[in-house]
């Protein structure tokens, strides 16, 4: 078969191709077009070639096409343009022309081929979503609540016309580089930042609230909601979250533990002092006292004579103090065997003496945190009081029997109805409470 046998039936062949082909001679004139172009443009052979093809093009398309396409063929590189093609029958659709460069053994271009590919169905989709997207955004902005627009990492795409409002922010701004940075508390970011970052993760909805900064520079507190928006996939490709100002909330929220902590203590003023009953100036004073001493953690010696309430007094200044919600444990001294009080008060390890069966919290055990009270201290054996002042000064104890050294936080408060300066000085008691703060 000849060489022009073979471009006959080669041409034959791409007549019948059904797609629209095409090639054009290296300054870009039409050589050759098939004949699916022709039909559907209405065009014979000698019609189309060389810039008769032009007919066939949406006149405000022509200019950009040709622009574009005068790139391509100094550039010699191939490329792609969109464009609107007239039917025979005068309707104009969009097509994508695909342009593609043949070079010779020189790498000299001898031919351009191309084929152009209906894409109207694709164009009225875009569009079509386009104006899905104006349509929505438009309500948005119509809404009063501040709306932000997130890709699926997180970062701002859009913001609507309530957010931009209230920020000052233009669209621009919301996809800008450190756009968070610009409106919310810095606090706030560095405290929600992990928490933000793990709940973006998990693509789930959430919520935090965080301060955002108004356009005239004063932040107020806002309820920001996540939710994700997912394709057919099951992917999330969008983030909505919405704002709504709890300032107003906020505010009422801390005025409310403002008043309650007013009136808790209010209460607490008035009711401390329910059990003890008088109105002496003597005991006004005492009562003072225990108002002074109780917020600190300061040892306390109460003095009196047996049966004028020194438990009522001590139950008072705990009550009072910031240890109100913890123990308060209660030791009469005097009522203790001698051979037991270490153990009562330390308490003891199994088998650190005869019956002791296991292991025994001791009262200062049980009072950590709290507040213990020593009841008639000054009748303490010598040995004991030695063990006591350890454990005032190092703040921790060790059980009968044990040595392991457990540290304590408790607070000591002590009565005694005897007169210890003179046991002092007769050697019958060492001065364990040397750091007492306060006396009573």
């Amino acid at each position: 078969m000849s060489l022009s046998g073979q471009s006959l039936d080669i041409r034959l062949l791409v007549d019948r191709i059904p797609a629209f082909t095409w090639s054009t001679h290296p300054d870009g004139s039409v050589e050759f077009v098939n004949q699916r172009w022709r039909e559907y443009a209405g065009l014979s052979a000698e019609e189309s070639q060389g810039w008769g093809w032009q007919a066939a093009i949406h006149p405000e398309d022509l200019p950009s096409l040709m622009e574009k396409w005068r790139k391509l063929l100094r550039s010699g590189e191939p490329g792609d343009i969109e464009a609107r093609m007239r039917r025979h029958d005068g309707v104009f659709r969009w097509f994508l022309i695909r342009f593609e460069p043949f070079r010779d053994e020189t790498e000299k271009i001898a031919m351009w081929y191309g084929v152009s590919t209906d894409i109207e169905d694709l164009k009225q989709t875009e569009e079509k979503l386009r104006e899905d997207e104006r349509e929505l955004r438009r309500i948005t902005d119509a809404i009063p609540q501040t709306i932000i627009v997130l890709d699926s990492s997180g970062a701002p795409m859009y913001a609507n016309q309530a957010a931009l409002d209230y920020t000052g922010l233009t669209a621009e701004d919301v996809t800008s580089p450190r756009f968070r940075e610009r409106i919310f508390h810095p606090e706030d970011l560095d405290r929600l930042r992990d928490q933000r970052k793990a709940a973006l993760s998990r693509a789930v909805p959430f919520e935090v609230e965080q301060r955002a900064r108004r356009k005239d520079g004063k932040y107020r507190w806002f309820l920001i909601q996540y939710n994700p928006f997912r394709n057919e996939h099951g992917q999330v490709i969008r983030w909505y979250a919405t704002g709504t100002d709890i300032e107003d909330r906020v505010r009422a929220e801390e005025r409310t533990r403002n008043e309650n902590l007013a009136l808790r203590e209010q209460i607490d003023r008035d009711s401390m002092f329910e059990d003890i009953v008088g109105s002496s100036e003597s005991l006004r004073q005492v009562l003072r006292q225990v108002a002074k001493v109780a917020p600190s953690d300061s040892t306390v010696l109460i003095l009196g004579e047996t049966g004028t309430g020194k438990e009522l007094i001590a139950r008072a200044i705990h009550k009072r103090s910031r240890r109100a919600e913890r123990a308060f444990i209660g030791v009469n001294c005097a009522a203790i065997p001698t051979s037991l009080i270490a153990s009562e008060l330390f308490g003891h390890e199994k088998g650190a003496f005869t019956g002791a069966a296991q292991r025994r919290i001791g009262r200062f055990e049980s009072a950590n945190g709290g507040t213990i009270f020593l009841d008639e201290v000054g009748d303490l054996p010598q040995e004991t009081q030695i063990t006591l002042l350890r454990v005032l000064q190092e703040r921790e104890l060790e059980r009968v029997g044990g040595n392991q050294a457990i540290p304590l936080d408790v607070r000591v408060l002590a009565a005694t109805h005897r007169d210890l300066n003179a046991l002092v000085a007769d050697g019958k008691f060492t001065p364990v409470l040397k750091d007492v703060k306060e006396s009573l």
